[in-house]
């Protein structure tokens, strides 16, 4: 029971009688027990103090994962052209069965598969092959509002694994992925639960350390990146977006919040990319809402250390990356296909209630003065590499000067991708060298890359508080 008000009207109904004694002290005495001349005749009488009723901050992730599994059950049982679920099982067991079940057993949609905690197996042919490909932790990281809660769900709809995350669970922003988007997930980084864990270090630090032998770096665009960020720091939520009045009128702390998450923003890649020598997979979120079935048998093949995938995997991806045409109009499809996609993730993101260009939207609405786009790019040549010609603006194909984005990746509704390698520079070596040696990188162990006063971090909470009562 997570809340006080309940506990108190429900923990009281399972008391057991109490009795005071001559020296004071308060026992619970089992029915077969009595008081005689206020002394306790038994030795199994129980002696304590009073109790007092305490609340637990969070749910425990496997009560939330038999919760959601229990959900989708009910979901399926609703729909009469579909095979129900067996009787006499537990939701763990079923999760476990429709694991090595084949795909063409599992009438049902992607978003009502059942998850468990575990390794990741396809039938029980292959399940110690997977299970020896997924013995270790593999890191999904990202600068924040990157799109990780996208491809975490993504995963989940294509394993049928719970994907972990470093944050602590008791926040608020954890707590409502967890309870509220599905995302059960939260505070769970054992290599014995999860096989992916979320991070944002060392943009900031988990609440605990663990190694980690395998990297997928989700790249997005500083701009609508930071212009998120902004967003959720001012409104302590995923998906609520504020007013144009609240921007101008916060101008002068956005200006600085940007000039200061340029230099985040290029500092936190270039240590994935630079710093870190263990595989690395680089994904752009341009490309994941773009094309998601592709980016997913990337993803895939580089966690399962299987190239190609199996037909049976291929057509998982598929299942779980379709949308509904019926959800975007023509006219919309021609300028963006992400309206399509924001079904796909936990949330609906701000983008999918507007019919603005998904990519470069914060451009298109005019957050960014040019003025401010040119110290932007000013902030990442000065943080670029020594003897680099070549900024990560460019490198990833977000320059605005000289790439013309977001332009460049839309021509005539196909995807324009830049032409410069974006292979992390400490892998660049032969492969056979690569997978022979084994490599980790101990995640949360080190100084983070805001300094410990910055008011752009977790202080923008205090500064929130201050203009909204606490809000």
């Amino acid at each position: 029971i997570t809340q006080k008000r309940y506990s108190k009207n429900i923990l009281p109904l399972f008391r057991l009688p109490r009795r005071n004694t001559a020296e004071g002290k308060l026992v619970v005495l089992t029915a077969t027990e009595k008081p005689t001349n206020g002394k306790i005749c038994s030795a199994r009488a129980c002696w304590k103090n009073r109790h007092r009723f305490v609340e637990f901050p969070v749910q425990d992730p496997h009560v939330l994962l038999e919760r959601l599994n229990t959900r989708r059950l009910a979901k399926r049982q609703k729909q009469k052209s579909r095979p129900t679920y067996q009787s006499n099982m537990t939701t763990q067991e079923l999760a476990n069965m429709e694991c090595i079940s084949s795909q063409k057993d599992q009438k049902f949609p992607p978003q009502l598969r059942l998850l468990r905690f575990g390794k990741f197996c396809w039938n029980q042919g292959q399940q110690q092959q997977q299970q020896n490909s997924f013995s270790t932790i593999s890191v999904l990281t990202s600068y924040p509002r990157s799109g990780n809660t996208l491809m975490r769900t993504l995963l989940e709809r294509t394993t049928g694994i719970v994907t972990g995350s470093d944050t602590r669970p008791d926040r608020t922003l954890s707590k409502a992925l967890a309870q509220q988007h599905n995302l059960v997930g939260e505070g769970v980084v054992d290599k014995n639960q999860v096989g992916v864990v979320k991070t944002h270090f060392p943009e900031r630090k988990g609440y605990k350390t663990y190694n980690a032998h395998r990297a997928i770096l989700l790249i997005r665009n500083p701009f609508d990146a930071i212009d998120s960020y902004w967003n959720l720091c001012t409104t302590n939520t995923h998906t609520e977006t504020v007013t144009d009045e609240v921007y101008a009128m916060l101008q002068e702390k956005f200006v600085g919040l940007v000039q200061n998450e340029m230099s985040i923003w290029i500092r936190f890649h270039r240590y994935w990319l630079e710093q870190v020598d263990i595989p690395i997979l680089v994904v752009r979120f341009e490309d994941l809402i773009r094309d998601p079935a592709s980016q997913m048998d990337r993803v895939l093949q580089f966690l399962s250390h299987l190239d190609p995938l199996p037909k049976e995997w291929s057509q998982r991806i598929r299942e779980s990356c379709s949308t509904s045409s019926s959800s975007v109009s023509a006219s919309e499809t021609s300028c963006s296909a992400t309206l399509g996609t924001a079904s796909l993730g936990s949330y609906r993101p701000r983008s999918a209630t507007s019919k603005k260009v998904s990519i470069g939207k914060s451009l298109v609405k005019g957050r960014y003065s040019d003025d401010l786009i040119q110290k932007m790019h000013d902030i990442a040549r000065k943080e670029s590499p020594s003897g680099s010609s070549i900024n990560l603006l460019e490198r990833f194909g977000y320059d605005v000067l000289k790439q013309n984005f977001p332009s460049n990746f839309e021509k005539d509704g196909q995807v324009v991708s830049p032409v410069i390698d974006i292979e992390p520079s400490c892998q660049q070596e032969s492969k056979s060298r690569r997978t022979s040696r084994v490599t980790t990188v101990k995640v949360n162990d080190g100084p983070e890359l805001r300094s410990p006063n910055s008011p752009y971090g977790r202080a923008m909470t205090k500064w929130r508080h201050g203009l909204t009562n606490k809000d």
